[in-house]
């Protein structure tokens, strides 16, 4: 994963992780850890992990602007889940 220069200006690409963590209620129900440098691509992978443990898909999802696109909201909308 590409990351910020550091001081050094040597252009290395360094291990980097990104999080997902799913809360409702202040209670984790949900965690992800992917070396994604977008929110686009683990965000499905993410749902079928929550809909394995759980068995079925959350109806109401909020998440910021970097888990939107086309396919994913195609995703949500054939299982049911609200958009907005």
């Amino acid at each position: 994963m590409r990351l910020k220069e550091d001081y050094m200006q040597n252009q290395q690409l360094k291990p980097a992780y990104n999080l997902e963590i799913g809360v409702s209620d202040g209670y984790i129900l949900n965690i992800m850890i992917s070396q994604e440098r977008s929110d686009f691509n683990p965000y499905i992978p993410y749902l079928e992990k929550f809909n394995t443990m759980y068995g079925y898909f959350p109806k109401y999802l909020l998440a910021d602007s970097g888990y939107d696109s086309l396919y994913n909201y195609r995703y949500k909308k054939l299982n049911g889940m609200k958009l907005f």
